[in-house]
């Protein structure tokens, strides 16, 4: 057994970098101790030359397997074989649906005796068939990963992996070189956004997509406007941005239009976090939420849902606030009181901040992931490594 392990790590594809399977794989490997691994990303139904090279700093290799029906590509699986098992890789981890329920039973009958899934989501896109093709391949791994216990309950009771197969590793956030929250640097951001100290700004970075529940967002700030006449809310979109018109017609129905600011300019994130007053998050499912970890490390107060891994990150009363999925009315309740106490919105700041750095930076995750995996391929040799749980 090498000392410096390879590693094959299994995705649907590589064509969205922004895409958070990509975002959190790339956070990991750029950080991976390349002494002790040896890490390759390889997508199941990319063609080679498909995607940004550049987005993960590591070899990127796709096999380019098309489904058609009930059947699997066989030319695109040969291919997908012959990548896994021409690397001598000592583990392989899956990450998304296909690469769940094709890459790891091709990785382990090309002969990669330690496998894994990393699961990241809730589920609620899964359907019927989905399930059933995934119990089947559930049976190949040895463990699995989930970001939450709420992601591992669900596991669990929807596709029937024991909860002694499954372990919790949460998401981590860079918090190294964030600035300092302070009086200062929020009037500083505001007024490079042309605003005053009197516009208090309630931010929120979610795609427009149902389970996000942008509606919500509006509705509360439908609720909050009277009370606060220079109020800006803030929407920062990632991602496609076609649904916007749609979006403003909510906030023209909703009466904010003329209150609601529309962000399409990734590189204007961190500014304006500095700038928010309160970060809001309304999704009705999460796992560990990269944006509420993002709030988090920027020092923002936080009003998030109930949902999830949302109350594994967020200390209701004492780093933010927490709100029933869809209760617009709660939502703004809590915003207002944040608005109101600006000294109990700096402790749930500087809390969060806190709870960011010493438990959920993403050295931590890279440290406990590295753990992991050297752990489970030890274990599989008879080493008698304690893996972390």
């Amino acid at each position: 057994m090498r000392e410096r392990l390879r590693l094959l790590y299994l995705v649907d594809r590589l064509d969205d970098s922004g895409r958070e399977t990509l975002a959190h794989l790339s956070r990991v490997v750029t950080r991976l101790d390349r002494a002790l691994f040896d890490p390759v990303v390889v997508a199941i139904h990319d063609i080679a030359d498909n995607f940004d090279r550049l987005s993960i700093p590591c070899r990127l290799e796709a096999a380019g397997v098309s489904r058609s029906g009930v059947s699997w590509d066989l030319l695109g699986r040969a291919r997908l074989a012959r990548l896994a098992g021409g690397g001598q890789f000592d583990l392989a981890c899956a990450y998304d649906l296909n690469a769940r329920i094709l890459g790891l039973p091709v990785a382990r009958s090309a002969g990669i005796k330690v496998c894994m899934g990393e699961v990241r989501d809730l589920g609620h896109t899964l359907n019927s068939d989905h399930l059933i093709a995934l119990r089947k391949a559930n049976e190949v791994p040895a463990r699995f990963v989930a970001t939450s216990s709420a992601a591992a309950a669900r596991l669990v009771r929807q596709e029937r992996v024991r909860r002694d197969r499954v372990d919790v590793i949460p998401s981590g956030t860079d918090c190294a070189g964030l600035p300092d929250r302070t009086p200062q640097s929020v009037a500083d951001a505001k007024h490079a956004f042309g605003l005053s100290l009197q516009e208090r700004v309630v931010f929120m970075e979610s795609p427009l997509e149902r389970m996000k529940d942008p509606a919500t967002f509006l509705d509360a700030a439908a609720h909050l406007a009277p009370l606060y006449p220079h109020a800006r809310f803030v929407l920062l979109i990632p991602g496609s941005a076609e649904d916007i018109p749609y979006l403003l017609n909510q906030a023209r129905q909703a009466g904010v239009f003329e209150r609601l600011i529309v962000v399409e300019d990734q590189s204007a994130r961190a500014r304006w976090m500095q700038a928010a007053d309160v970060a809001v998050l309304t999704s009705m499912s999460e796992s560990c939420s990269d944006t509420l970890l993002s709030y988090m490390a920027a020092g923002l107060p936080i009003v998030a849902t109930s949902v999830g891994g949302n109350p594994e990150l967020i200390r209701h009363g004492e780093s933010g606030y927490l709100f029933d999925p869809g209760e617009a009315d709660a939502l703004a309740m809590r915003v207002n009181i944040l608005l109101l106490a600006e000294d109990l919105a700096s402790r749930f700041g500087a809390a969060a901040r806190e709870r960011a750095a010493t438990e959920f930076s993403v050295e931590l995750e890279v440290k406990r992931l590295s753990d992991y995996y050297r752990g489970l391929v030890f274990t599989s040799l008879g080493s008698g490594v304690e893996m972390y749980a």
